[in-house]
């Protein structure tokens, strides 16, 4: 319920990103010309400091690992990535003595647009969302939930690109299922 609860604030964040976004379920760079992308660090709308970087190098991460283009620094790609926090809020789950949280969430939201750097058009625009607990008795804190939140946002981030990115993954060659691998 609490996980239903958070999840549907992030869904409600996200509706508040103002009229006239366009939203589209992917982009196929390669028709676009697009060969190399870039990360802009990413901009950061809260009050809170020093969370960009987190998200900025998941990114860049994400970027490398699934996107099929070069990454590039920005100034020289042929599109760069632009993402900006929109809202990162703690939420406390539950409290010990004295009012302590002692359970706690981060839930954070990003818009994110793609531009074409030659030519100044927005390729894609969109939003995304996602949470992390952390639970203070067993060693977690709210960096560790920064962490986590931004490895889970960034991840949707780059699914705005190209929703296929995790079908391509689980196929080999023409489509064909690889075999599962062991674990």
């Amino acid at each position: 319920m609490r996980e239903a609860l958070i999840l549907s604030l992030a869904a409600a964040a996200l509706l508040v990103g103002g009229p006239g976004c366009a939203y589209k379920a992917g982009l196929d760079l390669e028709t676009k010309g697009i060969r190399s992308l870039g990360v802009e660090v990413v901009g950061n709308d809260t009050f809170r400091q020093r969370i960009e970087m987190p998200l900025t190098r998941r990114l860049q991460e994400e970027v490398e690992s699934r996107v099929h283009v070069t990454p590039a620094p920005p100034g020289e790609a042929d599109a760069v990535l632009q993402v900006r926090i929109r809202s990162a809020r703690e939420h406390p789950l539950a409290e010990g003595a004295h009012d302590v949280v002692s359970v706690g969430s981060l839930v954070m939201v990003v818009r994110a647009r793609l531009v074409d750097r030659r030519t100044g058009e927005v390729l894609l625009r969109g939003g995304a969302a996602d949470w992390s607990e952390f639970i203070i008795p067993v060693g977690e804190d709210l960096d560790y939930a920064l962490r986590v939140a931004a490895r889970k946002v960034a991840r949707r981030v780059v699914l705005l690109l190209d929703p296929e990115i995790d079908k391509l993954r689980e196929e080999g060659p023409k489509g064909e299922k690889k075999s599962p691998s062991p674990r």
